[in-house]
Formats: C-alpha cells, structure tokens, sequence
C-alpha cells in the first residue's frame, strides 16, 4: 500500500481488515482491532516510510499478523532521537515500554500495550530482532536481516481469554509504578559478558519517576561485580526511593546484586 496523501489508516482498517475477523471471537476480534489501528497510525506518524505491507493469517487454531514499512528502522529511529549508544540499548528501551520518541505528542504507551496484548510478538529493525513471550514475560534479541523499516510479527491463540480491558489494567492501574528491564538483551545469543559499568549505565534512562526497579536475569549465567555495583549505584543517583529487586538469578548473580545494594541500606 501507498502511503501518500490519499492513505487514510482507518478506511484500510474498515474496507480491507476488518472483514477478515468476522469469524473471530470478540476479545480476539478486539485485539486485532485496536493493535491493526494503533500499528496503522504509528506508521504514518513515525516511520517516515513511503509503502506498507500487511499480511493476515489466520486458523482455528491461531491468528498472525505482520506488518511491515519502508522506513526509518524502529530501533535506529529510536537510538538517534534519544542518543543512545547503540541499537541494542535502544531494543531494551522499546522492552521496558512507554519509549516516546516525542514526549510532547504522545506518551509512547500504544507499542507496549500491543505488545502485550499477543501471545507472541517480534520486530525486525535495524538488524535486530526483538521477541516477547507473554506466557513466560519472557525477552530476547538477535540479529535480524531487516536493515530498512521495520517488520512486526504478532501472533495469537483464537481460544486465547485474554481482552483489551483486563490489558489496559493491568499496565495502566497498577498501583506502583514499576519497570522490569530484561538484562539478557544486552547480548546477543548469550555471546557477550554481562561485565561492564557502561552495559550497566546504558538501560538505566527514564527511571526517575518510578516506585519499583526490578532486573531481570533470565538467561544469565554471569555478571561482573563492577556491572552490579554500577547497576545499583546510577539507579540509586537516578532514583533515591525506587525499590531495588530482581528475578530469575542464580545464586552468583543474587550475591553480586546483593552485595552491591547492601553499600546503600
């Protein structure tokens, strides 16, 4: 499809989409919905891309939706415009949710929330492919042959109970405003150590305003003293009242993180 002055995201919604989730049950119908539209408008607003592509595929089993454009590549777009160090840094930015690239137009909320919606979701930008697996809150990261644009790739269970409403609480009522940021995407297929004070500075950006920092170490099996000393001491001069935690770690890792943040109690 053409992005060009005529392109209305809502009449391809209507006329081209929507017909195609007639057959689906209405949470899921829901979800494809809001997620179609909310990917739609990103585009147009962001992506600076001349041509988009979707595809739909849907069984009795599941629903996959992809969409991809020709544009600025998600992840590079985000690293020049917040002056990150490199891509990956700005794949963990889009992991930890409400990434805006322009705070005084939107709050960066609606990728977060389509994320969260799907089973299963990957984007592919900039060479790197991020994946999310809502079941396990699970992240990882490797290298992607997308270099221009970006490709989304959102998949769903038809008998899945999950619904937009019971999303949007859970993400926007909670009581503490928290984050958990998944170290393992700052490498790649587990090749790189997790054992420097710049890895460590680099995923600690937008924390000031938040309650509970939770790390989470899924997949790693080492870290550095000086990584986990850096991670406590920035977060601790970002954020003096954040509540320090973190998940998923074996036991060199829990005396490491442990040592670390007893210097600040």
């Amino acid at each position: 499809i053409d992005i060009d002055t005529d392109f209305s995201p809502e009449a391809i919604l209507r006329k081209q989409i929507l017909p195609h989730f007639s057959s689906l049950s209405i949470n899921i119908h829901e979800i494809c919905e809001f997620s179609m539209a909310a990917l739609l408008n990103n585009i147009v607003d962001h992506a600076d891309a001349t041509k988009l592509y979707y595809k739909l595929y849907l069984t009795h089993k599941d629903v996959h939706i992809i969409i991809s454009d020709n544009g600025r590549g998600l992840f590079g777009h985000i690293q020049s415009l917040l002056e990150l160090e490199n891509i990956q840094v700005a794949a963990v930015e889009v992991a930890k949710g409400h990434v805006t690239t322009n705070p005084e137009y939107h709050s960066g909320d609606e990728l977060n929330t389509v994320i969260q919606l799907f089973d299963k979701v990957t984007i592919d930008a900039s060479g790197k492919s991020l994946t999310f697996i809502n079941k396990t809150q699970d992240w990882m990261i490797n290298h992607s042959t997308q270099q221009q644009g970006t490709r989304i790739h959102l998949e769903i269970e038809t008998g899945s109970h999950r619904t937009c409403n019971d999303t949007f609480q859970k993400i926007f009522n909670s009581k503490h405003q928290s984050v958990r940021i998944p170290i393992n995407l700052l490498t790649v297929s587990g090749s790189e150590l997790v054992n420097s004070r710049v890895q460590a500075q680099s995923i600690l950006r937008n924390i000031h305003d938040l309650k509970i920092i939770e790390f989470d170490f899924n997949n790693i099996d080492l870290i550095g003293p000086a990584f986990a000393d850096e991670l406590v001491r920035k977060t601790k001069a970002k954020n003096q009242v954040a509540d320090i935690k973190w998940i998923n770690s074996n036991k060199t890792v829990d005396v490491l993180m442990s040592r670390a943040l007893n210097r600040f109690t």
